[in-house]
C-alpha cells in the first residue's frame, strides 16, 4: 500500500527543499504551510490516513522518533507496517531506495 504514497512524498520533499532553501530552518508547521499541506495533513489524522500522514510528515523531513510521537499522541499504535513505511520512504526520497 505505501508504494502508493512514494511519488507523493518525494514532490513533496522537493517543494520542502526549495523551501529549505528560501527560508532557511522552519518548524513542521511552517513547513506545512509554505507548502500548503496543512489542511492535508490534519485531514489525513481525521480521516485515519496513516499512510498519507506519514507521507506528508516524511516529504516535510520530520524525523521518524516525531513521526512516531505524532502518531501515538493520536491514538495510532505504531506496527511494523507502519515502521516499515517511514522507513521505505525515507530511503526513497534521500535516493537510496
Amino acid at each position: 500500500m505505501h508504494n502508493d504514497y512514494i511519488e507523493l512524498t518525494k514532490n513533496i520533499f522537493a517543494l520542502y527543499q526549495k523551501l529549505t532553501r528560501k527560508h532557511g530552518a522552519m518548524t513542521v508547521n511552517e513547513r506545512l504551510w509554505l507548502s500548503g499541506y496543512y489542511d492535508e495533513y490534519e485531514a489525513s489524522i481525521k480521516e485515519q490516513n496513516i499512510s498519507k500522514f506519514i507521507s506528508i510528515s516524511v516529504g516535510i523531513n520530520v524525523d521518524t522518533p516525531s513521526i512516531k510521537e505524532n502518531l501515538k499522541r493520536r491514538g495510532i499504535t505504531i506496527t511494523n507496517e507502519i515502521e516499515i513505511m517511514i522507513n521505505d520512504l525515507k530511503l526513497e526520497i534521500m535516493g537510496t531506495g
